[in-house]
């Protein structure tokens, strides 16, 4: 493939889209500037190709892809899903170096985009290993309803997770940071986008529930052991805003002040003093 650093590709965003940039990249044997999504796509001088997402160019490449090994495909797909900066190209390389060298090209770490990707991947995987534990349902009318903000794409990879846990109840993720829905009910799951989406109030019986659990998380909570600092290492406060037991925390001057805190009590040492 030439490299042509005088143009860029826009695509919608999808995983299939994606696949269908890697098709349009080697089938005019350029290597674009830039690949961005039409959310996030910038003013440039370059000339724009705007990659068509086709089921037919996004079949082959998948085919291509799997035929190097499962665990090729389950690299591109999962590198899709994280939030790693400038994912495309890294991946349009990492496939530009499997055609070169074929599958054992993923396990290459001195590869920039093995490297990023993978360190990626892992971000990914723990934070939806956290998620299976930090999601918080609320239930309206019979259907539990959460929602999350995740930095990475992590719906497609807990479902699986809630399926098994609650085969027969019918609930809602939603994904507010990437502005999706993992929807399920008794004919299975399925996944869906949204551009505005707001909730209807909490129903009173759901709020009655909540202060009950809140009441109880304080009861069983041992005071003279509560180590907030530690509890932030195990769960991260970015998380808390959608957690049901830990909302009203956030406005808690304690918490807020703990680095603070920390700091004034290492300034003393630093200038030579002690109490």
């Amino acid at each position: 493939m030439s490299y042509r650093s005088n143009i860029v590709y826009v695509y919608d965003g999808s995983f299939d889209g994606l696949l269908s940039v890697i098709f349009d990249a080697f089938s005019r044997r350029e290597v674009p500037e830039h690949i961005f999504t039409y959310d996030n796509e910038e003013n440039t001088l370059f000339a724009v190709h705007e990659v068509e997402t086709a089921d037919d160019k996004a079949k082959r490449v998948a085919k291509w892809l799997r035929g190097f090994s499962t665990d090729v495909f389950t690299v591109f797909y999962y590198g899709y899903l994280t939030c790693v900066k400038n994912k495309e190209m890294e991946l349009l390389m990492l496939a530009i170096k499997l055609n070169k060298e074929g599958k054992n090209a993923i396990f290459d770490v001195s590869s920039r985009a093995v490297h990023t990707l993978n360190k990626g991947i892992l971000a990914l995987k723990n934070e939806s290993h956290l998620f299976c534990g930090f999601v918080r349902f609320t239930e309206y009318s019979g259907v539990l309803v959460s929602e999350i903000q995740p930095k990475n794409i992590v719906l497609p990879v807990i479902l699986k997770h809630f399926e098994t846990r609650f085969p027969n109840e019918r609930y809602m993720i939603i994904d507010r940071t990437h502005k999706s829905i993992l929807i399920h009910d008794y004919r299975g799951s399925q996944m869906a986008n949204y551009t505005d989406f707001d909730l209807p109030p909490i129903p009173p019986n759901e709020l009655m529930i909540q202060d009950l659990w809140c009441g109880f998380y304080d009861t069983a909570a041992i005071d003279q052991r509560r180590n907030y600092k530690c509890r932030m290492g195990h769960m991260p406060k970015r998380y808390w805003a959608t957690m049901t037991e830990m909302k009203d925390l956030l406005r808690d001057e304690t918490i807020r002040s703990i680095n603070t805190e920390r700091h004034d009590a290492l300034a003393p040492r630093a200038a030579g003093t002690s109490h």
